[in-house]
């Protein structure tokens, strides 16, 4: 009875090992072009590679799935299949999961088939590459698109000389990687309730960059657990409030300085921002006063490492701002030449939103509305906490906490 059940194990391990080889060598096929193309080419009767090739339903088929840069895709295709790097693994640890599509991506970048720079001359060129790399490694693809189309896009549209010069060329070989962090846990891609502040402070040309609820950390960031140096973080810009000429009272409301002598600011919507959040040198250790979480293993695309960021405070310099669009009012001016900063609470003014978007949220006023547990967790004080209940207008309340802009 024992001999019976060996000899059924043994059989099941032949079996196992069976597939698993079968599995390997279709996938291995998948990388030799020629031995795949010959054993087409005996499938369909013997003819050769050129005649297979050569039947007009076939090229037809080609040029559909494959309508530009053509000779591109080749070369990306041989690059791909000459480097043992790409040839796939399973099964493998989650570290080395991720530390693979990195190296796989960072070799691909560095052997320059393509440019953030294409998004400007030919686009197409990096969506074929993208289609290529799919067909290697769907993380490393997944983090290709984050580094290229949404970090680096970003950078290159609404970036100025300065951000192109400084960040561009290590976009392009991998030694500047970057994350988007738009999305947040509550909100997801609807931006225009998101809670992050950056909060600009004239005395210092700085802005205060802060995630003032749990619910406004930026969540599913690729590249943020592992890999990403820097970020291009999307956040609520507040500056303050030009002076109204001759206001007075409670009522003056859209400038100058609030109730209780603190200053008012501005809701000035949703800008761009580009942060490093890790330390230079290589380093994994973000940078002071920003949190990295990891996000774990996952379903699939292992190889991508996904995070969550959130910012405590962190002040970074002006410059960093991108869509600084040439013509538009320098923040100064925005802000009337600076904001009172005497002591009290800070209260923000919003600007006004559009009639649709009024209609859309059901009411009549003028100001923008901002969820309240976003203003009462920045004083960190637990009876505001419980009052935190639907929706504050911003012209209505203070958002305790804020304080003087030059602290």
């Amino acid at each position: 009875m024992a001999e019976q059940q060996q000899q059924q194990q043994q059989q099941q391990q032949a079996q196992q090992q069976g597939l698993g080889c079968r599995r390997l060598d279709v996938v291995a096929g998948h990388f030799d072009l020629q031995a795949a193309a010959e054993r087409a080419a005996r499938r369909a009767g013997g003819r050769s590679q050129a005649s297979l090739l050569a039947r007009r339903d076939v090229s037809a088929l080609h040029a559909l799935l494959e309508h530009d840069n053509a000779d591109l895709r080749a070369r990306m295709k041989s690059f791909f299949a000459a480097d043992p790097i790409y040839v796939p693994r399973y099964d493998i640890d989650l570290r080395d999961d991720r530390e693979l599509a990195f190296e796989r991506l960072a070799r691909f970048c560095r052997a320059g088939f393509i440019s953030v720079a294409d998004f400007a001359a030919d686009p197409r060129r990096i969506f074929a590459a993208h289609e290529v790399a799919a067909l290697v490694d769907p993380s490393m693809a997944t983090k290709m698109t984050v580094q290229f189309n949404l970090f680096g896009g970003t950078v290159l549209k609404l970036g100025t000389e300065r951000h192109h010069a400084q960040i561009l060329r290590g976009i392009d070989d991998a030694s500047a990687m970057g994350c988007f962090c738009l999305t947040e846990l509550s909100y997801g891609n609807n931006a225009v309730e998101m809670e992050t502040t950056a909060t600009y402070d004239p005395a210092r040309q700085v802005f205060d960059l802060h995630s003032p609820t749990t619910g406004s950390a930026k969540y599913w960031i690729t590249n943020g657990a592992v890999h990403a140096q820097w970020a291009v973080v999307f956040a609520r810009l507040l500056v303050a409030a030009p002076a109204a000429a001759g206001g007075g009272g409670a009522g003056a409301g859209a400038g100058g300085a609030a109730a209780g002598g603190g200053p008012v600011l501005r809701d000035e919507g949703i800008h761009a921002f580009l942060v490093r959040i890790r330390e230079e040198g290589g380093t994994s250790k973000p940078c002071r006063g920003v949190r990295i979480d990891d996000m774990g293993h996952k379903m699939g695309c292992n190889g991508v490492d996904n995070g969550k960021l959130a910012f405590d405070h962190v002040a970074v310099p002006r410059e960093v701002r991108l869509g600084c669009a040439k013509g538009r009012a320098p923040l100064e001016e925005r802000a009337g030449g600076g904001a009172r900063r005497a002591g009290g609470r800070a209260r923000c003014v919003a600007s006004r939103s559009s009639p649709s978007t009024r209609e859309k949220r059901g009411g009549g006023g003028a100001g923008r509305l901002l969820p309240l547990p976003a203003a009462a967790a920045l004083s960190g004080s637990s009876s505001n906490v419980l009052q935190a209940k639907g929706f504050l207008r911003l012209r209505d309340r203070p958002i305790p906490g804020l304080g003087p802009l030059d602290k």
